[in-house]
């Protein structure tokens, strides 16, 4: 693995409960539209930090708001920005701005074999971050 890699993850045990809370709202969203597949969920900072599906905002609570404020950071404090969540089949994955990582939730605990979609191959270097939680990025 290639030191560098590694510049931009976020501190996942300073943040776990944080990032799992907002998994539980991404999923608890999936299943009320009964969805399938590939969902993103846009993260926005227009005043106040929102997440927003198919331009409609995820309704959260005070508990959630304040995870997502402190994911934000997370991401700011490894210099990138938290641009978007993606649900796709066994996986949530949070991924900064600059498109070279993400921190991956599996279902099922098993190791991401890609950093956004299967279908866009690229050489990643994966990381283990916590029990379901992995660190995935591009290798430099």
């Amino acid at each position: 693995m290639h030191p560098g890699s590694w510049d931009n993850k976020t501190d996942f045990s300073v943040y776990s409960e944080d990032f799992q809370r907002i998994s539980e709202a991404v999923m608890t969203c999936e299943e009320e539209m009964n969805a399938t597949g590939d969902h993103v969920f846009l993260v926005t900072r227009n005043g106040e930090t929102a997440i927003q599906h198919q331009g409609n905002p995820l309704k959260l609570d005070s508990a959630q708001k304040q995870s997502l404020q402190n994911i934000c950071v997370a991401f700011i404090e490894s210099s990138a920005f938290l641009e978007c969540i993606r649900y796709y089949e066994n996986r949530i994955s949070f991924h900064d701005s600059n498109g070279r990582y993400a921190l991956v939730y599996t279902f099922d605990d098993t190791q991401p074999e890609f950093l956004d979609l299967p279908d866009e191959p690229q050489e990643i270097v994966i990381q283990k971050a916590g029990k379901c939680w992995y660190h995935v990025a591009i290798k430099s």
